[in-house]
């Protein structure tokens, strides 16, 4: 399940009853071709420390851990105390990671000959008018 707010898709939960057969990759596959259709720039979920299992799903499908929010659990707990203090793997659960992916990259190449200037920038960035990372590379 996933939700669309503005320009991002949140993945709520991604559930496959067979592990290790390709559905998730499947799933996220199918719902970058929604995004893309969409035309929105990126997929973000959160997951929690524990969740070792998710963390390595997402970053081998090009996720990267965006924000950490620290016992970001204990206040879950306050309202939904049947949460376990620790996951079946012993690690306690505290923290909430956030990960995200960025599905466009604009390449834009301005130059004559043998000079270029490159501007590297984040398609999201664009759509947000913001723009954070500009990259300028001149080769000579």
């Amino acid at each position: 399940t996933f939700k669309i707010r503005n320009d991002q898709i949140e993945i709520i939960s991604l559930d496959s009853f067979r592990e290790n057969v390709g559905i998730g990759s499947h799933l996220l596959k199918k719902l970058e071709e929604i995004s893309e259709e969409k035309d929105i720039t990126n997929i973000s979920v959160i997951t929690t420390n524990d969740n070792l299992n998710a963390l390595k799903f997402y970053q081998k499908r090009g996720y990267n851990i965006t924000k950490v929010i620290p016992n970001a659990v204990e206040k879950a707990w306050k309202q939904k105390p049947s949460i376990p203090l620790f996951a079946e793997n012993g690690i306690p659960i505290r923290d909430e990671i956030v990960l995200e992916k960025y599905l466009y990259i604009c390449l834009v190449f301005i130059g004559e000959w043998n000079k270029f200037i490159m501007l590297i920038l984040f398609e999201k960035m664009l759509l947000r008018c913001k723009i954070n990372i500009i990259f300028n590379v001149i080769i000579s």
